[in-house]
């Protein structure tokens, strides 16, 4: 077994960092070398212990002292390698000082490089300060601020008034095209005296609104005059009613309330009395509706009667709303009709009917 030793004792001058590099890289390839011849002595061993010529004693033993050599060639090599990467850790650490400086001259670089550009720009804006000093001494004082904004407003001012100038221009045109054909078509015949009739037609409009609005003050005079009359008759029919008798006297007064509680024998209703109301939503329409109503009266509380009494009052009010009906609608009512009047009514009421025909 051949094996190569560095020697160590003398001290090693600072070597570049490719001379390092290939030192290390002899030391590896000696290392592999050597792992390679242990793992040959290996396999030597086990043909060795296959083959059982030796003792197993002196096997082991040259063994071992094989072993102990490699150990000990390795443990040389190690040492050899220990200045090697004590000098590349040197040269790492002299590369990373070289790259901090040239990362702090490249800083101080643009540094002076912007301390050179804001000078030249102070300089530039103190000619300009200068030269905005003499114009606005030119100027008489005035600012140039000012004399920009008014400019702008100027310019604006300008082109809102060229807009609306082409806008005009465009409208007079059409209006002065249709001009001309409004012209052409005054001139048609069947447009011809166009205003005379025009004239025509507008006063009779006028006097169909007038007799329109007189007409209409009319109707509401005459709506008027009609509720007045129907809340007269109603009154007229609800309070007093004349009811001739065969008497000398020739007739008495008796009221709506009178006859029912006359002729009505029971005690849950205590008079009758018939209402009418407008229609107040149909008031815009042509015609005006009243609504009739019947309705009951008991201990001041009101009514309506539909839905509310018998079969048997409903027959009994019948005639005597017709009764109530003669004297302020008719003149000179002698005859009653009464058909099956006494249907549905019980003995009393027939009674009280009868007795009340007969006053």
């Amino acid at each position: 077994m051949q094996s190569t030793i560095i020697s160590t004792g003398q001290k090693t001058t600072p070597r570049s960092l490719d001379e390092v590099k290939q030192a290390k890289n002899k030391v590896q390839n000696q290392f592999d070398l050597l792992d390679k011849e242990l793992q040959r002595k290996h396999k030597e061993l086990r043909a060795q212990q296959d083959l059982k010529k030796e003792p197993l004693d002196e096997q082991l033993q040259k063994l071992t002292n094989s072993i102990q050599t490699l150990k000990d060639e390795i443990e040389t090599d190690k040492q050899s390698l220990e200045p090697i990467n004590f000098e590349l850790s040197a040269c790492i650490t002299t590369i990373s000082q070289n790259k901090d400086d040239l990362a702090r001259t490249d800083i101080r670089y643009r540094q002076l490089n912007d301390n050179r550009q804001l000078l030249r720009n102070q300089i530039e804006l103190e000619q300009k300060q200068k030269d905005l000093i003499e114009l606005e001494e030119k100027t008489h004082g005035l600012k140039l601020d000012s004399l920009i904004r008014e400019e702008k407003q100027l310019r604006s001012t300008q082109e809102i008034l060229l807009k609306e100038k082409h806008t005009a221009s465009a409208r007079l045109a059409t209006l002065d095209q249709q001009l001309i054909e409004l012209g052409q078509e005054l001139e048609q015949k069947h447009l011809k005296n166009a205003h005379e009739r025009y004239l025509k037609h507008f006063v009779r409009q006028t006097v169909e609104e007038i007799a329109s609005q007189g007409l209409e003050s009319f109707y509401k005079v005459l709506d008027q005059t009609m509720m007045t009359y129907h809340t007269q008759k109603m009154k007229q029919l609800n309070k007093i009613t004349q009811v001739p008798i065969g008497s000398d006297i020739g007739s008495v007064d008796l009221g709506i309330r009178d006859l029912w509680r006359t002729t009505y024998c029971g005690s849950d209703i205590d008079a009758i009395e018939i209402r009418s109301d407008a229609d107040e939503e149909n008031v815009s329409k042509a015609r005006r509706t009243y609504n009739y109503r019947v309705v009951m009266l008991k201990s001041g509380s009101v009514m309506d009667m539909r839905n509310c009494c018998s079969t048997g009052q409903k027959v009994l009010a019948s005639p005597i709303i017709r009764l109530a009906f003669a004297e302020p609608f008719c003149l000179d009512c002698c005859i009653l009709a009464l058909d099956e009047p006494t249907t549905n009514l019980d003995f009393e009421n027939i009674d009280g009917l009868a007795q009340a025909l007969i006053e």
